[in-house]
C-alpha cells in the first residue's frame, strides 16, 4: 500500500519490464514473425497509444516495436501499474522510445 500512495499504482512496472525482458529479449513484433510465422497481437490502451481508440500492434502494424515493451503497455492498468512508453529498434538495433 506504500507504494499506492507514493506513486499512485499497486506494482512496479519496472520489475515487470525486467521480468519480460528476460524471458523474451529483445524481440521485435517482426523479428518473432519471421522466426516462427505466426502473427502475435498485442491490444493497448488509449491512455497508453495516445489515440482516441485501442491499438492494436503486430508484425504489419508495429514491426520495430519490442514484444516486451508492447506486453508492458498492455499490462499497464490505472491503479495497477503506471502507464510506459513503447520501445522499438532503429534500423542499427539500437532500443528507442
Amino acid at each position: 500500500m506504500q507504494r499506492f500512495f507514493r506513486e499512485g499504482c499497486l506494482y512496479d512496472i519496472g520489475h515487470l519490464e525486467w521480468c519480460l525482458q528476460q524471458n523474451l529479449g529483445n524481440l521485435t513484433f517482426q523479428e518473432a514473425f519471421n522466426r516462427t510465422g505466426r502473427v502475435v497481437n498485442i491490444s493497448i490502451s488509449p491512455s497508453i497509444s495516445n489515440h482516441n481508440h485501442a491499438s492494436l500492434l503486430n508484425h504489419l502494424t508495429a514491426p520495430t516495436v519490442l514484444l516486451w515493451s508492447a506486453v508492458s503497455a498492455s499490462c499497464a492498468l490505472p491503479l495497477i501499474f503506471k502507464p510506459v512508453q513503447l520501445k522499438a529498434k532503429d534500423a542499427d538495433g539500437n532500443i528507442i522510445p
